[in-house]
């Protein structure tokens, strides 16, 4: 991109050269310093390429050695152009306060995309930006990425990391959430290990403490897996950190009542396109939406003149397609399929949890609705270290 620029503000030709001995022509040139670009042969004899202003002065001793004929296609650039309108002022003088413009706008920020974000709403990183200096509309020479920094994790403690990076009129903020790490008891320190939700225990290690289970124990929320208490050669107690795995059978479960008579909506077929133009925080909006009952998709786009320089103007494209009701009759087996997927997304499994089994069940009611439940069944570790508290415990060994 700044290679194309710079050559069109210095201007250049573009040449067709012919002659037998092209390829000597042009190893000449090159040697000579000229730099010959956008070369393509069209024939063993003939060929076109582009080279400077003052390149194609220099050509000519090449040209007499190889009997290479070069001949002006076109001429290109900012000086040609300022040239062919040189006696049109008001022209002139307008296409330069356009470029003063331009340079002017391209010297602030107009976009500002956030990534990486996932529980933290996109919304709260952007007003502590703004209460940080940092909005659309800005100087992007005035911007200190590491200050910022700073001010952000300082302004939104639940960011771990933040980095700001700035193209053309763009700028990207990447941002990490910290991890809440668990909660940690020092190996030191006397605990049991408690069962953290109810269950069916299929299989435990003990590698420190009394084991509390067996295979096939039903455990509750808080049920005592592994006690830091055990028994020392002496016939007394001790207390230690309990150590060890617990896996066990796990369900998760989610009941919702539903109407038999399901409601959609299915598109006509009809379509209209609706635009808005914004400039800065002014919206020109450019029809309407003329059906009752629709759907819509949205589209924006930011004029941009070149690569990442985008200015304060935008369009948006709002999609309405024509809907109309329509009512399908589920069977109870439909309806239990159709809405136990719809619960399954809303059942919160612990990432580490391995499903081994989904079940949809369903219970008729009298007002035709339809009450279905969805179980997932997991395999999970279960276990959770709980600190043995001062009150319960007695300083060294018990006999």
């Amino acid at each position: 991109m700044f290679f194309t620029l710079f050559h069109y503000i210095k201007g250049f030709l573009d040449l067709k050269l012919t002659g037998l001995y092209l390829e000597r022509f042009l190893n000449l040139c090159v040697k000579s310093g000229i730099y010959i670009w956008h070369v393509r042969k069209e024939s063993p004899k003939e060929a076109t390429a582009r080279v400077s202003i003052p390149g194609f002065f220099r050509m000519r001793e090449a040209s007499r050695k190889t009997g290479t004929r070069v001949r002006i296609l076109r001429k290109r650039g900012l000086p040609m152009f300022l040239h062919r309108h040189r006696r049109r002022k008001g022209f002139i003088i307008g296409f330069i306060l356009f470029a003063l413009i331009l340079t002017f706008l391209s010297s602030f920020v107009w976009s500002i995309e956030i990534d990486g974000t996932e529980k933290i709403d996109k919304n709260i990183i952007r007003n502590a930006l703004s209460s940080c200096g940092f909005r659309e509309g800005v100087i992007k020479y005035n911007i200190k990425v590491s200050e910022l920094k700073e001010d952000m994790l300082r302004t939104v403690p639940e960011l771990s990391w933040i980095w700001v990076e700035i193209k053309g009129t763009r700028a990207f903020v990447h941002v990490r959430e910290k991890t809440p790490a668990p909660p940690i008891v020092p190996l030191d320190r006397p605990c049991n290990i408690v069962a953290k939700t109810d269950g069916v225990i299929t299989d435990f290690v003990a590698s420190r403490g009394t084991p509390k289970i067996e295979k096939g124990t039903v455990v509750k929320k808080g049920s005592l897996l592994i006690s830091g208490t055990v028994e020392t050669k002496h016939g007394g107690t001790l207390l230690v950190h309990a150590e060890g795995s617990v896996k066990a059978k796990t369900w998760y479960t989610k009941t919702e009542s539903f109407p038999l008579l399901y409601k959609t909506e299915t598109q006509t077929g009809n379509e209209k396109n609706i635009y808005k133009v914004h400039i800065g925080n002014f919206t020109l909006p450019l029809g309407s939406v003329p059906y009752t009952s629709y759907r819509t998709e949205h589209e924006e786009k930011r004029l941009h003149l070149f690569g990442d320089v985008y200015l304060p103007i935008w369009y948006e494209k709002t999609s309405a397609y024509e809907t109309e009701s329509a009512s399908v009759l589920f069977t109870p087996e439909e309806a239990t399929s159709f809405y136990g997927e719809k619960l399954l997304k809303e059942i919160t499994i612990p990432p580490l949890a391995e499903i081994i089994n989904t079940e949809y069940t369903y219970i008729l009611n009298d007002n035709e609705t339809i009450s279905v439940t969805c179980t997932v069944s997991c395999i999970e570790e279960i276990g959770e270290i709980r600190e043995i508290l001062e009150e319960s415990k007695n300083d060294g060994e018990i006999f």
